[in-house]
């Protein structure tokens, strides 16, 4: 029984989710910053912004991104999946975390970009984690931060992350910032500081195109 409502919530969820990103209109800025299309780099985004940036690369194989191994993680990974991205992977800063970078990391070797939540699975909200400075550095590719600006949305205040869910037939602009370079020698201090740059980036986007 706990298996078919498993089974019932994977399906009425992945339907219910491609509803939404059927009915959404996209405009992209910024796309330029990505680079080449063979060549990786790393998309970081806030985690309230995953389901409209993920909408928006539906189909995309070029992109991939790092899910949670927990059972929302794995509704989540299930709707992405069905979304027609490169598979997933498995993992966060608290549980597989070391597999699914390598995972990311072989992936990029192929051109895959990784879509990552930097705040992400948990939070805090707004508070970059290591491991997207960790994946740019050792994979020496630039990180571009992202940032969403829809027509009409509802944003989910008791959520942690304040999760944003456009409504049906929003108009949704995704903007992509200028690429950011992380050193090799970016460690301890270092690290710290490029962790604050990466946020900065990704603040001051939202400021600059919230009223887009």
């Amino acid at each position: 029984m706990k298996k078919f409502k498993r089974q019932l919530i994977y399906i009425l969820s992945s339907w219910l989710a491609k509803a939404f990103a059927r009915s959404y209109s996209f405009e992209v800025s910024g796309q330029e910053n990505l680079g080449a299309k063979d060549q990786a780099c790393v998309v970081a985004i806030w985690h309230e912004h995953l389901f409209p940036v993920v909408c928006s690369l539906i189909g995309d194989k070029q992109y991939t991104t790092m899910v949670s191994q927990s059972e929302d993680g794995n509704i989540i990974a299930n709707i992405i999946s069905q979304f027609g991205f490169n598979p997933v992977a498995r993992g966060s800063s608290s549980r597989g975390g070391g597999d699914a970078r390598d995972d990311l990391m072989v992936k990029m070797m192929k051109g895959i970009s990784p879509v990552l939540t930097v705040d992400g699975p948990r939070g805090p909200r707004h508070k970059v984690k290591g491991g997207v400075i960790y994946l740019a550095r050792e994979s020496q590719t630039t990180i571009v931060p992202a940032t969403v600006a829809c027509s009409s949305a509802w944003i989910f205040e008791k959520s942690w992350d304040k999760f944003c869910l456009p409504r049906f037939f929003s108009k949704i602009k995704i903007i992509y910032g200028p690429p950011i370079v992380i050193s090799q020698e970016a460690k301890g201090k270092k690290f710290a500081e490029a962790k604050y740059q990466v946020s900065e980036a990704l603040l001051e986007l939202n400021r600059k195109h919230r009223h887009d």
